[in-house]
């Protein structure tokens, strides 16, 4: 199975997570399952992933 080249980032604390770290998205657009959120949208990498782990791995309950 092949890598997806793009993440979409749905969470707002990962998203201000992957800012602080430097990552700019290429497409901020609304979420086609709920229009009133937003969704970022990320070319993929290795650097990139890591981070995700890391706030998956990290993440608080209830978020």
């Amino acid at each position: 199975m092949e890598k997806s080249k793009t993440y979409v980032c749905r969470k707002l604390f990962l998203y201000n997570l992957l800012t602080e770290r430097g990552f700019v998205p290429f497409r901020v657009a609304p979420d086609k399952y709920n229009c009133r959120h937003t969704i970022w949208l990320y070319s993929n990498s290795p650097e990139l992933e890591a981070v995700v782990e890391e706030y998956y791995a990290n993440k608080p309950t209830g978020i």
